[in-house]
């Protein structure tokens, strides 16, 4: 074969037509100086055919190879996509290597479809668009869930569905097939619940589905509790099955409660046994009571350690009251923190009292805000009295609200007779009132 003769190099321009040569092979050019507007101002400007030098072709290679993997890579996504039409969950696991990450990756947008069907199923059955967010970021697998069926079940059991559709977005395991399984009510029923109660409980604290009814009420009883008023109290306060009933009453003697106070206290404020005790007792001594004062009034009025105390006192200040008065009214009646001070206050008022009045009769007697003025004033007037009178004698002995006046009546009566002294007619005993 011959071999063909080199291609001749210089930097000078050949004369005549020029030979082919490859697109890599660099032409030669005849540089050409041309003079810009301005002094000493000039630059160089290349003629001739322009081609792509030899180093280039790397890049023209590169370049190629970059086209070629993305119009492949959208045809996985458009396979991969067609498949999700009919399996949203799909994962192709005869795609292998790199094909299975672009295939996986083909399927988000039919993924975000499916979750949003799954949305708009949950909607359909009853909940708002944040209930249904909420249910998602608590419990994601409520999105797997039949909806339709998950609310007829739990109908057919014997809840209502509104009561469903409440309870739910707190609790999305409700819905899950089984978690109220006939044979869960009946582990619940099993201390003496009726059906309708285990219901009525579980709409108030769905997470008693996850107890042990039965132990729950046995460590209640063996703390000195009856069944009886275990039972009661968790009908009352349904939350009483998620505490530590052993660790809770240890706290509670450890303060300073006798055995006897603790059954006391729970049985009128099952809370109770929910609260940071020492914390709250910690809290009323820094208002201003002493430590003892504080446990007594605990045992008489256990709500009290739920009670913001400084605000309250802050509020019964603001009312007309010292705050020294406030602190010695409260030793004597715990509920006063808990009473709209100003709002009885206002009732006494509207009755016929001065509100001068109507703070000395609250110091000399704090529960006299926490009955009806008006109805027993009524009775007062029924009885015989002017309401003048019993004004007067109110504002001088505020206990008189809280008596039966007509029977107190009918006995100083019936006092006279026994003594047998002159009789005592009914004109003469309002008399000496």
């Amino acid at each position: 074969p011959t071999i063909p003769a080199a291609q001749p190099t210089c930097s000078l321009p050949q004369v005549g037509p020029q030979p082919s040569r490859p697109l890599w092979q660099a032409a030669t050019v005849k540089p050409t100086t041309v003079m810009a507007p301005g002094p000493q101002q000039s630059y160089t400007a290349s003629t001739g055919p322009q081609v792509w030098p030899l180093s280039a072709l790397p890049l023209l290679i590169a370049a190629a190879v970059t086209i070629g993997t993305a119009a492949g890579h959208m045809a996985w996504r458009a396979v991969a996509y067609c498949r999700l039409a009919n399996r949203p969950s799909w994962v192709d696991m005869e795609v292998t290597g790199g094909h299975a990450f672009l295939a996986v990756a083909g399927t988000q947008d039919a993924v975000k479809d499916g979750k949003d069907d799954a949305k708009a199923r949950l909607v359909g059955a009853g909940f708002s668009m944040d209930q249904v967010e909420g249910m998602v970021q608590r419990r994601p697998t409520v999105l797997e869930l039949d909806i339709d069926r998950a609310v007829q079940n739990l109908v057919k059991i014997g809840f209502r569905k509104m009561d469903v559709l409440r309870i739910a977005p707190q609790y999305p395991q409700l819905l899950e097939e089984g978690r109220v399984a006939p044979d869960r009510l009946s582990g619940l029923m099993a201390p003496g619940f009726t059906q309708p109660e285990v219901i009525d409980m579980v709409c108030r604290f769905p997470p008693m589905l996850s107890y042990d009814a039965e132990r729950k009420v046995e460590l209640l009883v063996q703390a000195g509790f009856t069944r009886d008023q275990v039972l009661k109290m968790i009908k009352g306060f349904p939350p009483l099955m998620g505490y530590d009933v052993e660790k809770r009453i240890g706290l509670l003697t450890k303060v300073g409660f006798s055995q006897q106070q603790v059954i006391k206290m729970v049985l009128k404020n099952p809370q109770l046994l929910g609260r940071d005790v020492e914390k709250n007792i910690g809290l009323l001594v820094d208002v201003g009571f002493m430590r003892e004062q504080v446990v007594k009034m605990v045992g008489a009025f256990p709500s009290i350690l739920g009670l913001n105390a400084e605000a309250n006192i802050s509020s019964l200040v603001d009312a007309g009251f010292t705050r020294e008065q406030v602190l010695r009214m409260v030793i004597k009646s715990p509920e006063m923190l808990c009473r709209d001070v100003e709002k009885k206050m206002g009732m006494l008022v509207d009755a016929g009292f001065s509100r001068e009045q109507v703070i000395k009769m609250v110091c000399a007697q704090p529960q006299l805000l926490g009955r009806d003025a008006e109805k027993n004033i009524q009775k007062l007037v029924q009885a015989g009295f002017t309401r003048q009178q019993v004004i007067k004698m109110v504002s001088d002995w505020p206990t008189l609200l809280g008596l039966d006046a007509e029977k107190n009546i009918r006995q100083l009566i019936r006092v006279g007779d026994l003594l047998g002294g002159p009789q005592l007619s009914r004109e003469r005993v309002m008399l000496l009132i």
